[in-house]
Formats: C-alpha cells, structure tokens, sequence
C-alpha cells in the first residue's frame, strides 16, 4: 500500500453552528469558497497525476448532473445501494473515473492500491458521515476547511461536535506553496462583495497519537 497519497477531507462550514448544509445545498453565497474548493480537487503538484473525491450518494446528488463526475478527479461514491445506472451521470462522462464502494475504508484502500501511480491526493468532500468517518480514518492528513461567519439555517452539521480539538491549526507560513498552488489566502478574513458574508479559508493537520 503506497504511504505517499494523502488523505484529506475539504468543507464550507458555519462557524456559529458547525451546519454545512440545508435541503442539501449550501445555505450561503460564496462564490469564491466554491472556485476555491474545485481549484483544491482539481489541482496536483504533480501534474502528470490527478486527485481522487469521496462522496457519499446525497452529495454526490447535489452536484448539477452536467459535473457528475467532478473531472478530471478519480470519483468514488460511497453507498450501500448505489448502481452506475442509478447515478445519473453526464452523458459525455468518463466512466473510468468512476467507482462504487461500500465504505469509506474501502474507498480510501481502493485508491492507495489502485491507483498509487495516478492519484496524488484523496479528498473526502461530504456529506456528514463521509467527513465524520475520514476524521476517524486512520489514514487521515487534513482538513481544508473555510469558516463562513452568520447566521444561517442548516440541517446537516460536521460532526462529532468537538471534531477540531483531533486537529491542529497549520499557520500561514507553513501553506506557502498551497497558497501558490491553490491562489488563495489562508488565515485572513474575507468579504464576500455581494452578500457580505465574512469568511475565512483554513488548514487543520490532524494530531497523530
């Protein structure tokens, strides 16, 4: 099994309730945190390699069928039920980047085995069980996660609810080259123009016991 794929985890989330969601869609308007998250899936250091997501079925649902699957990303869905025929996905997709497991150990063993020589990075983009079972995941790395500050109604939440204290907060001068790579700003609070939602992009590192 290859040590050197990363597995990390990538989400919007309210900062005054831990919600991530709401009638399975975001529940704000931030654009940038949306070009931001497909930057971060789509993009590798390596670029003879790309990025595996792990999506669970109700996600993978909320992503516009003309984007299913997320390219040029290896996508493994993660269901106990799910069939190719029931994904419903683009008609011009390319149906060697998709997979269906079980379980998100399974995902993440499938790819580390796999696909060693393809994929640089795993991200686990939602929903709540997904990101619950990678926090807990013994393989787990990071967590890209972008605060977004008010008062929104949510109905899916990260959890369990002290999930930050497994991890550790990554300071600005130690995401230099993500910062190149991913043309963002960590750290530092942002306005998004229209709506005037305040947010901010952050890394956590997983504390290894």
């Amino acid at each position: 099994m290859s040590s050197e794929i990363k597995f990390h985890a990538i989400a919007a989330m309210s900062d005054e309730s831990r919600g991530i969601g709401f009638n399975n869609s975001l529940p704000w308007s931030v654009p940038e945190d949306a070009e931001y998250f497909l930057r971060v899936v789509k993009t590798t250091f390596d670029k003879s390699k790309i990025n595996a997501v792990i999506v669970g079925t109700r996600t993978w649902e909320s992503i516009p069928k003309e984007d299913r699957p997320i390219s040029p990303c290896l996508n493994i869905i993660v269901s106990s039920r799910a069939s190719f025929e029931s994904l419903e996905i683009s008609p011009n997709a390319d149906l060697t980047k998709i997979q269906i497991c079980r379980s998100l150990d399974e995902a993440v063993k499938l790819v580390k085995e796999k696909y060693s020589d393809s994929v640089e990075a795993i991200y686990a983009i939602g929903g709540t069980q997904i990101y619950k079972d990678s926090i807990f995941s013994e393989y787990f790395d990071r967590f890209y996660l972008t605060r977004i500050f008010g008062h929104f109604k949510c109905d899916t939440f990260l959890q369990p609810e002290n999930f930050l204290s497994y991890f550790k907060k990554i300071d600005s001068e130690q995401l230099e080259k993500e910062e190149k790579l991913f043309q963002v700003k960590y750290n530092s609070i942002q306005i998004e123009p229209k709506s005037g939602n305040h947010y901010v992009f952050e890394v956590y590192e997983k504390i290894k016991n």
